[in-house]
């Protein structure tokens, strides 16, 4: 009876969690294709802007982040904590230093295994809501 449950449950978690390696998000164009905000309890799809339509990033060796962002490129940092499915990009322009948590929310393969898309999650503290990027793996 005790090695079902150990094999239930073992077979569980690897349903409710999405496995990936680091490798796989790396060195590859994630371009940006909308977003989605949940405020209490309401989801709201936003288009891409035009202004967003080339957004993209690429997370590099070494920690080095390449993103375009309203049309203009920014060479940032990263970092990513499996423990919790975070991506930790940092910006540290002259103007400012901030981290932005992402949780990795959602994994989506094609039919060779490759990861086609990936929806990152950050909550905003100001409204108090959830906004959820989609990007997709360029072809």
């Amino acid at each position: 009876m005790l090695k079902k449950l150990f094999i239930i449950l073992c077979f569980s978690n690897h349903l409710i969690s999405q496995d990936y390696k680091i490798e796989e998000l790396m060195n590859v164009k994630w371009h940006y294709q909308g977003s989605y905000y949940f405020m209490e309890g309401n989801e709201v799809f936003v288009d891409k802007e035009k202004k967003r339509k080339n957004d993209y990033f690429i997370l590099r060796e070494n920690n080095y982040k390449e993103e375009l962002i309203f049309g203009k490129k920014i060479k940032n940092q990263w970092e990513h904590a499996p423990h919790g499915k975070i991506l930790m990009f940092y910006d540290n322009s002259d103007e400012k230093i901030s981290a932005i948590p992402l949780r990795i929310s959602k994994i989506e393969r094609d039919e060779s295994g490759k990861i086609k898309m990936i929806s990152l999650r950050i909550y905003i503290i100001e409204t108090r809501s959830f906004f959820y990027g989609i990007y997709t793996r360029k072809k």
